[in-house]
């Protein structure tokens, strides 16, 4: 005899909780489980991106990176990146603008 499994997708605070436990079990953050970016800005000299990104671009007068959800995209000079990992990078230079492409 054969059995149908039925699977429900967990919705509002029940997936909010899955999420939390499972970031907690592999010892990652949450935000990084839900693709979720966090841009920090000191200034206009420095910028850190943390998160699953993707670089498209990037000069000595601007930087385009690639998330889930939109592109970033920074422009300046004397760019120069100064740290970077899978899942994070930090530019340093003369920021002028940053803008948001969905």
């Amino acid at each position: 005899m054969a059995y149908k499994v039925k699977r429900r997708r967990l919705t509002g605070k029940k997936a909010a909780r899955r999420m939390e436990q499972v970031a907690e079990v592999l010892d990652i953050s949450k935000d990084f489980l839900a693709g979720t970016v966090k841009i920090t800005v000191i200034g206009t000299e420095e910028l850190t991106v943390e998160g699953e990104i993707s670089i498209i671009e990037y000069t000595d007068i601007s930087l385009r990176l690639n998330t889930r959800s939109f592109i970033l995209s920074v422009s300046g000079n004397s760019f120069e990146v100064t740290d970077m990992d899978t899942d994070y990078i930090r530019l340093k230079g003369n920021i002028e603008n940053i803008g948001y492409l969905k």
